[in-house]
Formats: structure tokens, C-alpha cells, sequence
């Protein structure tokens, strides 16, 4: 897995804000162009891991038409 890349596969609802928080403060001031947020197809994780984003006043996309279980947040 890439260092731009958070996955939330098996992590529980209430820790999803925490681990994205956390992800984000490590990566803000990189040199990325894009960091990618796997939720799988959870909707529930999805709401969670876009109203923790709200905060840092981002542009992000949920996925693709190939695969929708993934958010990606561009930084700069």
C-alpha cells in the first residue's frame, strides 16, 4: 500500500474520524498531489470519512464508475 493511501477496511465506525484525522495531519503539508481514503462500498463509512473532510476544506471525489469504494482528496 502507497503512503498517500489510508484503508479503512476492517476499522470500526468510531475510530474512522480518529484514523482520518490522524492521516490527514501526516500527509497535509506533503509534497502529494492526491491522497486516496479506501471505505469499501460501506455508505455509512463513506458519510463519515466526507464529514471528517468538511473540515479541511478540500476537493474530493468518491471514487469511479469502476469502483466506488474509495475517496480521493486533492491537495493542491
Amino acid at each position: 500500500m502507497n503512503n498517500d493511501t489510508l484503508d479503512l477496511h476492517g476499522v470500526r465506525h468510531s475510530e474512522v474520524s480518529r484514523k482520518v484525522d490522524v492521516f490527514m495531519s501526516e500527509m497535509i503539508d506533503s509534497r502529494k498531489q492526491f491522497l486516496y481514503i479506501i471505505t469499501g462500498l460501506s455508505n455509512t463509512m463513506q458519510d463519515i470519512v466526507i464529514e471528517t473532510l468538511k473540515d479541511y476544506y478540500l476537493e474530493y471525489e468518491v471514487g469511479d464508475y469502476y469502483n466506488s469504494g474509495y475517496i480521493k482528496i486533492k491537495l493542491n
